[in-house]
C-alpha cells in the first residue's frame, strides 16, 4: 500500500504542529515564508497553497543546529 501524502494547508499545518507540542514557536507566517521562499515544495488547489505535512516536518527537524553547531557559530 502506497504511504498518504499528508497534504495541508498553512492553518492546517500549523494546528497539526500545535498539536503535537502546544508550545511551538512555528507560526503561520514562518510556514508561509517557507513555501515563498521555495523552502519546501507546495502545489496550488484554486486559491490554497497545500504542503506535505512531513516536507514541513523534516525541513524543520534537518535546520535545527544542534549545540556544537550553535557554540561555534558564536566563536
Amino acid at each position: 500500500m502506497a504511504d498518504i501524502i499528508k497534504l495541508r494547508t498553512i492553518d492546517q499545518a500549523y494546528k497539526d504542529i500545535k498539536t503535537l507540542d502546544p508550545e511551538s514557536c512555528i507560526s503561520k507566517h514562518f510556514i508561509r515564508e517557507l513555501i515563498i521562499g521555495g523552502e519546501i515544495p507546495f502545489i496550488t488547489v484554486h486559491s490554497k497553497r497545500l504542503i506535505n505535512l512531513d516536507d514541513l516536518m523534516t525541513y524543520i527537524r534537518d535546520n535545527m543546529l544542534s549545540m556544537k553547531e550553535r557554540q561555534q557559530g558564536a566563536l
